[in-house]
């Protein structure tokens, strides 16, 4: 068969999506710290458990926050992004009602062997009728500490 009749049978194949494959070196059981910088709760520090699967274009995963928000004790969260190269963007929601009108949004970097990502979050405020407090600032780490759970 010429190269001509196989590219043409080729083309004429249905085409099928495929979900992006979760390569398990990159996904696994992380921890994660959210160190508040900016705003009213500066100074604060927060962290969470997730199982997270990592794609080569998708992020996603659920853990728990057992110290925020204070006094949830263990509060489910739900996490969702996107990764283009190293170069991440993370949304991680808090189940809690009294936080669960905006995400915590993270901006940042993933190491090559995806085992490990820091950067930037911003969250913003979450009662602004209230309060004129522009939401909270800060830094973020990420650290694959085992396989799923």
């Amino acid at each position: 068969m010429g190269t001509f009749a196989m590219t043409t049978r080729l083309a004429n194949r249905p085409v099928t999506e495929l979900e992006p494959a979760i390569d398990p070196r990159f996904s696994g059981h992380w921890t994660g710290k959210l160190d508040v910088t900016q705003g009213i709760a500066s100074g604060a520090i927060f962290t969470f458990n997730a199982d997270i699967s990592i794609t080569s274009d998708l992020i996603e995963g659920s853990g728990v926050s057992s110290d925020f928000p204070a006094g949830a004790g263990d509060c489910p969260i739900s996490l969702s992004g996107q990764r283009c190269g190293t170069a991440i963007e993370l949304h991680i929601w808090f189940e809690d009602k009294r936080v669960a009108a905006e995400p915590f949004v993270l901006v940042g970097e993933l190491d090559t062997a995806c085992t490990a990502a820091a950067g930037d979050f911003h969250v913003e405020c979450w009662c602004p009728d209230e309060c004129d407090c522009g939401g909270q600032d800060g830094d973020f780490h990420l650290k694959k500490i085992g396989p799923s759970h």
